[in-house]
């Protein structure tokens, strides 16, 4: 019996790169855009508080913190443009600028996701308790500089431990023409995995469940506030009649409905 000789083929896919430059200049384009409307207007919230003093209570104490955010986040967006711009890779010899767009981003989308859930807590609070109870927490001027810190240092350390730890890279992504993370040489692509589900576990699921709860529990305080007025109106109404029909006429003359 003559050998039979099986040949396989295998076939490996070049791995996948964004290396359309039109569509990447599309995508600089826009974050041109969301740069110079973010700047100006996150920079006008905070010239605002600053100037008006009316403007200066603790809802707009996490309003200002939200716009500091967002302003940085937004200062560091050319570094975006420029990588999406640039036809091969970084144009630059040093990647500092790159790197430093890709920590403060992911560190400002973490402190404005939970900047959003401390305003709204902040808002369930003084709806749904007491007076008492709300001056308790935000009239504290220690625990809203808590608040404050937690806000910025929780995220703070859920992007750069690992990075210190060595665990990723922050920089140019060659693989999307971007400022972000990208896979370390040392612990390849799987740390990698395991720092972005790092980030969405620590980043998303506390402030959206945060915010849902909140505005849930406020839809829920006015909605049973608003049967109560209802309530409250149709006994007043009622007993406005009673009174009304019991009452006697001038000169003892009785009242009769037509028809």
């Amino acid at each position: 019996m003559a050998d039979m000789e099986t040949t396989t083929l295998t076939t490996t896919e070049a791995p996948y790169e964004f290396d359309s430059y039109w569509q990447r200049l599309f995508i600089a384009f826009v974050l041109v855009l969301v740069f110079l409307s973010g700047v100006f207007g996150n920079g006008l919230v905070i010239v605002s508080v600053l100037l008006s003093r009316r403007l200066r209570n603790v809802t707009n104490i996490f309003v200002v913190n939200l716009a500091v955010a967002d302003l940085l986040a937004c200062a560091f967006v050319p570094a975006s443009i420029i990588s999406l711009s640039s036809p091969h890779s970084w144009p630059f010899e040093s990647q500092l600028f790159c790197t430093s767009a890709s920590i403060v981003i992911y560190v400002t989308v973490g402190v404005s996701l939970y900047t959003l859930a401390s305003i709204a807590v902040n808002r369930c609070v003084l709806i749904t308790q007491s007076v008492e109870r709300y001056q308790r927490i935000y009239g504290n001027q220690s625990i809203v500089i808590g608040i404050i810190i937690f806000l910025w240092a929780f995220p703070a350390a859920l992007v750069l431990i690992p990075y210190v730890m060595g665990m990723n890279e922050l920089g140019y992504n060659s693989k999307y023409h971007s400022c972000t993370d990208t896979v370390s040489e040392e612990q390849g692509e799987s740390a990698e995995k395991v720092y972005d589900l790092l980030l969405a576990v620590g980043l998303f699921p506390v402030p959206t469940i945060l915010l849902f709860v909140s505005y849930w529990k406020i839809y829920s305080h006015v909605l049973s506030h608003a049967k109560k007025l209802q309530a409250n109106k149709e006994e007043s109404d009622a007993l406005s009649v009673s009174i009304d029909s019991t009452r006697p006429t001038p000169y003892g003359e009785k009242t009769y409905a037509a028809g």
